[in-house]
């Protein structure tokens, strides 16, 4: 059995420091709005909405990877890339022919 006095902390709850108080909730200016899918909303899905999902979401990422490709920034110009490889190509055929 534990005694305390009055105004004194058990000895197994932890002190607050002096001047604390709660911290009030702060509300948002405006309500947040509530998003189907999100913040436990569940909205069922045909499996043809969710293919179509897929689709789209493969379509965006095709079109995202063509727009950088067409904005260029390439380290290595596509002519030298070619030129590098037929002279793989060649020296294989030539090892090959020679041995």
């Amino acid at each position: 059995m534990t005694t305390s006095t009055p105004g004194q902390p058990d000895a197994g709850t932890p002190a607050e420091p002096l001047g604390h108080q709660p911290a009030e909730r702060i509300q948002p200016a405006e309500p947040i709005p509530r998003v189907p899918g999100l913040l436990g909303d569940k909205v069922e899905l045909t499996p043809e909405e969710v293919r179509w999902g897929r689709v789209e979401r493969k379509r965006e990422r095709i079109r995202a990877e063509i727009e950088r490709n067409r904005a260029g920034g390439h380290r290595v110009p596509t002519w030298a890339m070619a030129a590098a490889l037929g002279l793989i190509l060649l020296a294989w055929l030539i090892l090959l022919i020679t041995s």
